[in-house]
């Protein structure tokens, strides 16, 4: 669900920051940001996000952020352990082998937009 409204409210505001752009150029087109640049624009610059009312964070999930995300995610959890019951030792390149593997995110984006926060696993 969260990703879900996330990308509405992404298709919202870009929505109405691409009209009010337009009216403002007697449609011709002269600065235009496509989607994507629009997004990174948001993330990157401050004042530009501000007037939106929009606010993007990211920050990068440590690992052991990662395998607790892996751990919420009800998989297989004899296919790797850190310092386990069994006191195996699994080598970081392989506890990040697995956690690709399952597509276990790598990032974390908070968005904030009208009294709304959203939090996106990426």
């Amino acid at each position: 669900m969260s990703k879900e409204r996330y990308n509405q409210i992404i298709d919202e505001v870009y929505r109405n920051f691409v009209n009010q752009n337009d009216g403002m150029l007697g449609r011709s087109h002269l600065w235009t940001l496509k989607k994507e640049e629009f997004i990174h624009k948001c993330k990157t610059d401050q004042e530009f996000s501000e007037r939106l009312g929009l606010k993007i964070e990211e920050r990068e999930l440590s690992l052991n952020d990662r395998i607790l995300e892996f751990a919420k995610r009800d998989l297989n959890p004899y296919e790797f352990r850190k310092g386990g019951n069994f006191g195996l030792v699994v080598p970081e390149w392989k506890t990040l082998e697995v956690l690709n593997k399952h597509n276990i995110p790598t990032k974390l984006t908070i968005l904030s937009y009208q009294n709304e926060t959203i939090e996106v696993y990426i």
